[in-house]
């Protein structure tokens, strides 16, 4: 199995039995993002750190700010600037508002492309419950997700139309560079993959270079003052817990749409045991090496207690098992997630929500791709997206992120 951005028709997957739970959950889901979208006061970064940054982007429109007070993209502080001049109004918690309708639109566009096109199997990566959270945060990272999608889709049907979006969805969220990984050349090596895998990783280079360009620098700036500049990345070290954390929760999406049935799982058992080994491997790396920042280390002491930080390392293993119900032949996609997961070992910290930040592009198009198709899905996978949702939706409530 290879991806390739040749102008092919892809294969739509079987229609389940009845559509009318992916319609429910998608209104349902839209209807409760809106609220909360425009009601919900600014929360954790989107007060302290995103709406100075939308504010000084504004004062400087239209010219592009050179360097914004965090590591946001500058054309996506363009957009929002532009937004906000075109309202006329210049309160404050408007351009938080409209991040937010700019976050819940781009995530609406993909999520109803995927029920036009069958594509349902993209449902388990757009209802991670992170990415709903984010659906509704004047953030750039949903934003991203429908530049890839684009770039994914149209690449396949007018290269130039489709190129053209890679490089700002990687300006907008740079571990959407992963989807190099996708297009790594099968062996023994042939010109044109290896040309295509190239010209995409010029792609990627050009997004990362246009994101130094309106940064000024590595690092913004502004960012450079900030205290957890200060406190994580002066003084603390690279984070390869990454390059596991990615590959255990991608997991979560193959246990829902992997093809692999238990038998084949106990037939293929020289492949399944070298997965229950890399897993178990993996989920000592993190326990002896990682201190995990984030909703998972506060939902793990405040429950689990003494059970911290078993808790969610077990809970990564167990959802890293999901890789059983994947065929070995569609191992591009663990080059796609390795990929994406390098570009955050830089990072001096750990937060689980950039784990699954990274998997998003690399899963969402293996969904896309056609490498799980045909079955006719049963309620399982609207159902785990409602659980997603309710998540999702507790987390807006009492969360702080």
């Amino acid at each position: 199995m290879s991806y390739s951005t040749e102008a092919v028709e892809l294969p739509v997957a079987a229609k389940p039995a009845s559509l009318f739970p992916y319609y429910a959950l998608v209104i349902l889901a839209t209807c409760l993002s809106l609220y909360l979208a425009l009601t919900c006061q600014p929360k954790g970064d989107e007060g302290g750190l995103y709406l100075p940054a939308f504010e000084q982007a504004f004062d400087k429109w239209p010219a592009i700010d050179m360097s914004p007070y965090w590591p946001i993209s500058s054309v996506y502080l363009w957009i929002i600037a532009l937004l906000q001049a075109l309202t006329g109004d210049s309160f404050g918690t408007q351009f938080i508002r409209i991040g937010r309708i700019v976050s819940l639109l781009c995530w609406m566009a993909v999520v109803v492309d995927l029920l036009r096109t069958g594509r349902y199997q993209g449902f388990i990566v757009l209802f991670n419950p992170y990415v709903l959270i984010y659906a509704i945060r004047a953030h750039p990272f949903v934003p991203s997700i429908l530049l890839f999608y684009l770039f994914w889709n149209l690449s396949r049907r007018n290269k130039v139309a489709g190129l053209f979006f890679l490089p700002f969805a990687v300006n907008f969220q740079v571990f959407m560079a992963g989807v190099v990984g996708l297009f790594m050349p099968p062996w023994p090596l042939h010109p044109t993959p290896v040309m295509r895998a190239f010209g995409l990783g010029l792609l990627v280079i050009v997004g990362v270079g246009l994101t130094f360009l309106t940064w000024g620098g590595i690092y913004p700036i502004n960012f450079t003052k900030h205290h957890f500049y200060n406190h994580y990345q002066k003084t603390g070290s690279p984070t390869f817990a990454y390059v596991i954390s990615v590959l255990l929760l991608a997991g979560m999406v193959f246990w829902v749409v992997g093809e692999r049935s238990v038998a084949q799982i106990r037939h293929h058992a020289g492949y399944s045991l070298a997965v229950v080994g890399g897993v178990l491997l993996g989920s000592l790396f993190l326990f002896f090496t990682t201190d995990i920042i984030g909703i998972a280390r506060e939902v793990s002491v405040g429950v689990m207690g003494r059970a911290h930080p078993y808790g969610w390392v077990g809970a990564y293993g167990l959802l890293g098992l999901g890789w059983l119900r994947l065929h070995r032949d569609h191992y591009m996609v663990f080059f796609g997630l390795l990929v994406s997961a390098l570009t955050l070992v830089s990072l001096h910290y750990f937060y689980e929500r950039l784990s699954v930040f990274a998997f998003v592009a690399p899963c969402l198009a293996w969904c896309l791709a056609g490498v799980a198709p045909g079955r006719r899905h049963s309620w399982l996978l609207p159902l785990i997206c409602s659980i997603f949702l309710v998540c999702s939706i507790l987390y807006q409530r009492y969360g702080s992120l």
